[in-house]
C-alpha cells in the first residue's frame, strides 16, 4: 500500500514539474474605460495599474528611499510641458500575486499626470512596457489575461515585424501604398494616424477642419491594410500632436487591439526582438470605433466637438475637442461620466443611434462625480 502511495505521488510530482517547466504566469487584468487595470504592489504600496506599452518607464508614487538611484531626466510622456524627474530601479514587483524580479526603470509619478488621468479615474499609476522584460509575453483579451511563457507559445503563427525605438514596438501599417510606423500602445484608446498620410494627396483627398482651438483633417483614403485587416474607402483623422511633434508615426490602441490575442517579445528587450505575433479573436469588427470621423459627422463635430464615445459600467464618456463648446461652456471633458442623455440610461442607447445622433437637440446630460448623479443644461442651438 505505501509502495502504491509513493508511486502516485511521484507520479504527480512529474506531472506538475512537466507542465509547469516552461515557467507560464498568468496575471487576470480588468478591462476598464479601454485600459487593461492590473493590482499590483509596488515597493510596498498596493494599487491599481494601468499597463502602458507606450510608456517606456513606470510612473507611481512609492517609498523610493531604499531604490537605486539611476539618472535625472525629462520626462515628456502624458505632459503638455516636459518635467525634470529622478529615475530608479525597482529590483521587484508582485502582480496579481505574481512576483516579477527584474531592474525596472521607474519614476514618480507627477502632478500633470496625477490630476488629468490617474486621480479621475482612481488608478494609481502606470506600469511601463519594460515591466515584463525577459517574457514572451501573451495579452490575451479573449481570456483577460497577461500570459508570460518562457518559449513562445506554438498557436500564435501570424507574424508582423516590428522596429524597436527605443522599448516601442512600432509596426507597419500600409496607407494607399504608403507604410508608416505604428507604435502598438495598450495606453492610447483609439488608432491615430500620423499627418505623413496626407504627403501624395491632392486637395481634393482631404481638408482641414477649423475648430476653436485648433485643426483636424478630414483625409480620404481608398485601402488601409494592418495585421489582416483591410479597411477600404475609410476617412481618417490625422493627429500628430501626441508625440513630441514628430509627424511621422501613429498609434495602434486597445480599440483595434483588443480584437485579437497578441504576443510580445520581450526576451531581449531594449535590443531586439523577433517580431509581434497575433491571432483573430473576433470575427466581426465595429469599423466606426475605428474610424469614427466619416464625413456625415464632421458637422456635429464642428458644432460640438465630439468625435466618439465609449461605454464603461456607469454609462459613456466622450471623445471630445478641448475648447470645443461642450468642454467650454458646459465643463464637459474625456474623463465626464455621463450616466443619462435627456433622461434616457446611456446604456439603453444603442451604438447606431448614439453615432447618430442630432447633438443639437440634446436639453441635458445627468453626469457621475463623486458618486453622485448632476444634471447639466445644454443649449446647442435647436429649440
Amino acid at each position: 500500500m505505501r509502495k502504491s502511495t509513493a508511486k502516485i505521488f511521484l507520479f504527480l510530482v512529474i506531472f506538475i514539474l512537466f507542465f509547469s517547466c516552461d515557467g507560464r504566469k498568468e496575471i487576470p487584468f480588468e478591462l476598464a474605460n479601454n485600459r487593461i487595470i492590473l493590482n499590483a504592489n509596488i515597493n510596498g504600496k498596493s494599487g491599481k495599474f494601468f499597463w502602458d506599452t507606450g510608456a517606456d518607464v513606470s510612473l507611481f508614487d512609492c517609498d523610493f528611499s531604499n531604490l537605486e538611484f539611476s539618472q535625472s531626466g525629462v520626462m515628456a510622456f502624458y505632459f503638455e510641458n516636459p518635467e525634470e524627474v529622478n529615475y530608479y530601479y525597482l529590483p521587484e514587483i508582485i502582480i496579481e500575486g505574481v512576483r516579477l524580479k527584474g531592474a525596472s526603470v521607474i519614476t514618480r509619478t507627477t502632478a500633470s499626470l496625477r490630476n488629468r488621468t490617474l486621480e479621475p479615474e482612481g488608478l494609481d499609476g502606470v506600469l511601463g512596457i519594460t515591466i515584463f522584460e525577459g517574457y514572451w509575453c501573451e495579452l490575451s483579451f479573449s481570456k483577460k489575461k497577461i500570459i508570460l511563457h518562457k518559449k513562445k507559445p506554438a498557436r500564435f503563427e501570424k507574424f508582423v515585424p516590428v522596429t524597436l525605438e527605443g522599448c516601442f514596438f512600432c509596426i507597419p501599417v500600409d496607407v494607399d501604398g504608403r507604410k508608416s510606423p505604428f507604435i502598438v500602445d495598450t495606453g492610447a484608446q483609439e488608432m491615430y494616424f500620423p499627418s505623413s498620410v496626407i504627403v501624395g494627396k491632392t486637395e481634393n483627398e482631404y481638408r482641414k477642419i477649423l475648430l476653436k482651438t485648433q485643426s483636424i483633417y478630414l483625409v480620404k483614403t481608398h485601402k488601409i491594410s494592418v495585421f489582416d485587416d483591410v479597411f477600404e474607402n475609410k476617412a481618417i483623422v490625422p493627429n500628430s500632436s501626441w508625440f513630441d511633434g514628430n509627424n511621422s508615426r501613429g498609434l495602434l490602441g486597445i480599440e483595434f487591439l483588443k480584437d485579437y490575442d497578441v504576443l510580445f517579445d520581450f526576451t531581449n528587450l531594449p535590443f531586439s526582438s523577433s517580431g509581434l505575433y497575433y491571432t483573430r479573436i473576433n470575427a466581426e469588427r465595429d469599423e466606426k470605433k475605428l474610424f469614427p470621423l466619416e464625413k456625415a459627422v464632421v458637422e456635429k463635430i464642428e458644432e460640438s466637438g465630439i468625435y466618439s464615445f465609449y461605454r464603461i459600467p456607469e454609462g459613456i464618456t466622450l471623445g471630445i475637442v478641448e475648447g470645443s463648446v461642450l468642454n467650454v461652456e458646459y465643463g464637459i471633458t474625456g474623463r465626464t461620466v455621463i450616466t443619462r442623455i435627456n433622461g434616457k440610461a446611456a446604456r439603453e442607447i444603442s451604438d447606431a443611434d448614439m453615432w447618430n445622433m442630432d447633438v443639437s437637440r440634446v436639453k441635458n446630460f445627468t453626469v457621475l462625480e463623486d458618486g453622485e448623479e448632476r444634471t447639466v443644461e445644454l443649449k446647442l442651438g435647436t429649440p
